[in-house]
């Protein structure tokens, strides 16, 4: 998540101040649309960093999917979960009257009917236990709801003696009872 230009906070990625400013910062951080300061680094995110100008019909573009583009040309109509776990994927902007701006918003927007999300850095460790434990519980033979198997996986790592820091970081926005494990097929379903 970039800086707001008007109000300066630290940054999620690269570099280490203004004489060692990434041009991911330089050239996104001063956007005023929070749904443009937020997104994901895809394959060829580093060419751009390091220079790269995207090449028309290359297929590889600036490897850069801002929420604004998640929420205006990708369709996720019919996604149960999406589930970003990597560090700090929640966190956005909170404009007066309009909630949290960021990647969980574009994500329901482009239609995903339930966003699981990281709301700070934990350890890796952690993470791939609490995610490890969060399907246990989702797919089990007696399912749990969403947000039940989140719970279960963060009752488990707290009673492992685990602190806060470690179970606390992620959260779950929109749906939360059990997947659809045989979702009904749509009219444009083609597939068996």
């Amino acid at each position: 998540f970039l800086p707001d230009p008007v109000r300066p906070r630290p940054l999620a990625v690269g570099g280490g101040g203004t004489e060692d400013q990434s041009r991911l910062e330089r050239e996104l951080g001063c956007m005023e649309d929070p749904l443009l300061r937020s997104g994901l680094a895809l394959a060829g995110a580093r060419s751009w960093q390091n220079g790269r100008q995207p090449q028309p019909g290359d297929g590889v573009g600036d490897g850069l999917l801002t929420a604004r583009e998640l929420c205006t040309q990708v369709n996720l109509h019919g996604t149960q979960l999406a589930v970003l776990s990597a560090c700090d994927t929640g966190p956005g902007d909170v404009p007066r009257g309009q909630g949290v701006l960021g990647l969980g918003q574009a994500l329901q927007l482009a239609g995903a009917q339930s966003v699981l999300l990281s709301l700070w850095s934990l350890p890796v460790e952690s993470a791939a236990k609490l995610m490890e434990d969060f399907y246990g519980a989702l797919f089990a033979s007696t399912p749990q709801g969403r947000a039940e198997a989140l719970r279960q996986a963060q009752r488990k790592l707290r009673a492992d003696g685990f602190g806060v820091a470690h179970w606390g970081a992620l959260a779950l926005y929109g749906a939360h009872g059990p997947l659809s494990l045989h979702p009904s097929r749509g009219p444009h379903d083609r597939c068996g």
